[in-house]
């Protein structure tokens, strides 16, 4: 996966930066994730939405990580196995 933002500073990201981050990881990964959200405090990051597994939960935390050098302070992302993705609902309406 690649993400089409990358930032090198060290720096606290801009307002837009961080949405650009938030879209780009909605849209790589909305399979893995749902209400995808970061908050940036003045030393750091947290993530915060839902996944079905913890393995998501990783995936996330490293495109966040390959998008800014910003730190990760917490991964607040909820795992929840009861979560149905937009495919299987689709799925279960056709047949």
């Amino acid at each position: 996966m690649s993400l089409a933002f990358e930032s090198t500073l060290l720096e606290r990201p801009s307002d837009f930066e961080l949405e650009q981050i938030e879209r780009q990881i909605q849209s790589d990964l909305s399979l893995r994730v749902h209400n995808f959200r970061l908050q940036a405090c003045d030393d750091g990051l947290i993530l915060e939405g839902r996944t079905k597994t913890y393995y998501g939960k990783q995936i996330i935390q490293h495109a966040v990580m390959d998008a800014t050098n910003f730190p990760i302070l917490a991964n607040n992302i909820v795992v929840d196995r009861q979560i149905v993705s937009a495919s299987s609902t689709t799925a279960v309406m056709h047949q």
